[in-house]
């Protein structure tokens, strides 16, 4: 889908040993993925 072709994009432009890319994907209001492109620098703990 879109989202596919957008991470596609990124990987082409980020340097995945230094930079970051975080994608939160909410299916419904109680659960949210998260999916890092890159390197992760540090962890996430709540989102506001």
């Amino acid at each position: 889908g879109e989202i596919e072709k957008i991470k596609i994009g990124l990987k082409k432009i980020i340097n995945e040993n230094e930079d970051s890319i975080i994608l939160y994907k909410a299916r419904n209001k109680k659960w949210i993925t998260k999916e890092i492109l890159g390197t992760e620098k540090s962890e996430t703990t709540t989102i506001i």
